[in-house]
């Protein structure tokens, strides 16, 4: 895949809610799509008020969600078996992967994994 197609890791679109604004050029001058996982991440996050939960359904239902295919399987058992991350992360890492398109994230132990384009975004100060 080729353009300005990105997948936003789940910190990017909390930093987002958030109101940072270093991550806004992500939403507007990209073309975001999101794993499933960081869909789960934010809807099952229980800290949450309920204008905070319905600004997150909000800002997801006008979004692409990637969910899982079987093709993806060995590049997830791949990069988590040489990266050791959550299952979660690597499930993220092999939609960007599987797709070529660049994962922007915050995250480091995204970096330095084969087959991925990460776009690193240093975390705001909270």
């Amino acid at each position: 895949m080729s353009g300005n197609k990105i997948i936003i890791d789940t910190n990017i679109v909390i930093y987002f809610l958030l109101g940072h604004r270093e991550v806004e050029k992500y939403f507007y001058d990209f073309d975001p799509a999101f794993s499933f996982i960081s869909e789960l991440e934010l809807l099952s996050e229980k800290d949450l008020y309920p204008a905070e939960q319905d600004a997150v359904k909000i800002l997801l239902s006008k979004q692409v969600i990637w969910g899982y295919l079987p093709a993806m399987k060995d590049i997830v058992i791949d990069i988590r078996s040489k990266k050791r991350l959550k299952l979660p992360d690597a499930i993220v890492a092999a939609t960007a992967s599987y797709f070529d398109i660049p994962l922007v994230s915050s995250d480091k132990s995204f970096r330095n994994i084969n087959g991925l384009n990460l776009l690193y975004n240093e975390p705001p100060i909270l």
